[in-house]
């Protein structure tokens, strides 16, 4: 109303002002030209600063757990929800129908868990445990109950995997390292979207980088710089985690942290170990709010024996980081990402190499 009031007025006032034959000079010109800018800045400031900034509000609002279970959706879709038994819809008025969650109850008499979730280790996370899922995009695997469904869904993971990895056409140069040796490019595919592949050289044994990145994903954080913290919240079985992992903010500071839930495996295929990993609903690590989750599709670390002392390494990475964000800078920031932890884990490899090395040197003289 402001913007309009403001038009208004400057219409009906240049159709009545009458410029005045003393010579003013710009007086009386510059009051009807700065009438004119002040008011299509307010229509610019509006269109372009406030009404996203409200946008993105609502946004914000609508995935936090602040958001009504049963509101309203009548003006969009509804997103999927992942086929479950315990998932049900309601029809409020005329409005489309509202889905909701109701809990497993649990069975009278049980006293002791299930063999398979008895197996699995929880890793409670120290979030806010309340929060309700609405609904599961289509990149992220279900909060599923027993072992069988997840060994499944690693199964599809592992195959998107391999399929990207297979695929060696029409990658295009994103990046390079200064010194050459290590390389992102980068491919769009129908199905997933941008993936990105850095390859490179790096020392050491195929099993142990691979338990390093595996089993030790924990550590991560001590030599990585991309990496601010990394868990992992259940152990399935030895090949099969949920894991967490927050990372530092980049590009200087304007994409700010994200985390992800993933659900990782460990497969090896024709000498190769793949360890890949996709997102999950994880409802005892609920998005926080000091920063944004991302949500990774198919993604993996794959290693190959090179020759008796060093491997080729290669890291598919999926992901979409949420926000609004230009593709330019996610491509830019991704990149580099990739290019940081290769020559992190290069010189964390050579780290330990050399510390093996000094050990048994040292054993060797004292005996």
């Amino acid at each position: 109303f402001t913007t309009l009031g403001s038009t208004g007025f400057i219409i009906a006032k240049t159709c009545v002002f009458t410029i005045s034959k003393t010579d003013k000079g710009f007086t009386d010109y510059g009051i009807l030209i700065v009438s004119f800018i002040l008011a299509w800045i307010e229509i610019w400031f509006f269109d372009y600063r406030v009404i996203p900034h409200e946008r993105r509000l609502r946004e914000a609002l609508h995935h936090s757990d602040r958001h009504p279970l049963l509101a309203s959706n009548s003006s969009r879709s509804v997103s999927p929800i992942p086929p479950s038994s315990h998932y049900h819809s309601i029809s409020v008025s005329n409005e489309h129908l509202q889905s909701f969650y109701s809990p497993v109850p649990s069975v009278e008499g049980s006293d002791t868990e299930d063999a398979n979730t008895g197996a699995i280790r929880d890793v409670r996370a120290d979030s806010n445990l309340s929060q309700s899922l609405l609904y599961t995009p289509s990149s992220v695997i279900e909060d599923y109950d027993n072992v069988e469904d997840y060994e499944q869904q690693a199964d599809e993971i592992v195959q998107k995997v391999w399929r990207i990895f297979k695929d060696n056409e029409s990658w295009v140069q994103e990046a390079v390292s200064s010194n050459g040796r290590d390389v992102v490019f980068a491919k769009d595919f129908p199905k997933w979207g941008k993936v990105f592949r850095l390859t490179t050289i790096v020392p050491g044994n195929r099993d142990d980088i691979a338990e390093i990145l595996f089993e030790r994903q924990e550590d991560m954080s001590k030599w990585s710089p991309t990496v601010n913290d990394c868990r992992i919240l259940q152990v399935i079985n030895r090949n099969l985690y949920i894991s967490y992992q927050l990372t530092n903010e980049q590009a200087q500071g304007i994409i700010a942290k994200r985390d992800f839930v993933n659900l990782s495996t460990r497969r090896f295929i024709d000498d190769v170990a793949i360890l890949a990993a996709q997102a999950c609903v994880y409802p005892q690590m609920p998005p926080k709010d000091n920063c944004v989750r991302g949500v990774n599709g198919p993604t993996a670390y794959i290693i190959e024996n090179n020759d008796n002392t060093t491997c080729r390494f290669t890291w598919l990475l999926n992901v979409d980081l949420k926000g609004w964000l230009p593709q330019y800078l996610i491509n830019s920031s991704l990149a580099t990402v990739q290019l940081t932890l290769a020559e992190a884990l290069r010189n964390y490899l050579t780290k330990l190499i050399d510390l093996s090395s000094s050990g048994s040197s040292t054993g060797d003289i004292a005996t």
